[in-house]
C-alpha cells in the first residue's frame, strides 16, 4: 500500500510541475506579446504639417491640409491662436476627420475676421503624446 500511494504521489507531483511548466511558457508568452505591443507604441509625428501662411481669394477659397501618424494612430483636430478648439461653420468653415481644414468660397458679404482673418494650429494626439503645428496665418481676400 506504502508503494501505491509513493507512486500516487510521484505522479501528483509530475503533473503538478508539467502544469507549472506550461502555465510559465503560457506568462511568458503574455509577457512577450505585451512587450512587443509596447515597442510598437509611437507618439505622433507629422506627415504634412500645415504651411505658416495660407492666402486665398474669397472667389476660390482655401484649404489648409495636416496629417499624422503614430501608433495608436493620433487623432487630428484645429485651435484658434488662443487655444479654442475650432468648430465647423457651416459655409464658411469645414472641419474634416482627415485634418483638413476648408474655408469655400464665400460671398464678401459673408467675410468674418474671426474666421478668414485668424491664426490656427494643428494637433495630432495619441495616448503616447502629442505634436502642435507651426501658426498658420490664415488670411482671405477679395
Amino acid at each position: 500500500m506504502e508503494q501505491y500511494l509513493h507512486s500516487a504521489i510521484r505522479l501528483y507531483i509530475g503533473c503538478i510541475i508539467k502544469y507549472m511548466r506550461a502555465l510559465r511558457l503560457s506568462l511568458l508568452m503574455c509577457c512577450v506579446s505585451v512587450w512587443s505591443v509596447a515597442l510598437d507604441l509611437k507618439g505622433p509625428l507629422f506627415i504634412q504639417e500645415p504651411p505658416h501662411r495660407v492666402e486665398f481669394s474669397n472667389s476660390s477659397g482655401g484649404r489648409v491640409d495636416c496629417s499624422a501618424h503614430g501608433s495608436p494612430p493620433p487623432e487630428l483636430a484645429w485651435s484658434l491662436g488662443d487655444g479654442t478648439p475650432v468648430v465647423q461653420i457651416p459655409d464658411l468653415r469645414l472641419v474634416h476627420p482627415n485634418g483638413s481644414l476648408v474655408f469655400p468660397p464665400f460671398p464678401a458679404e459673408h467675410y468674418r475676421h474671426d474666421i478668414h482673418t485668424a491664426l490656427y494650429r494643428c494637433k495630432a494626439q495619441n495616448q503616447m503624446g502629442q505634436v502642435v503645428s507651426r501658426d498658420v496665418n490664415v488670411r482671405a481676400g477679395e
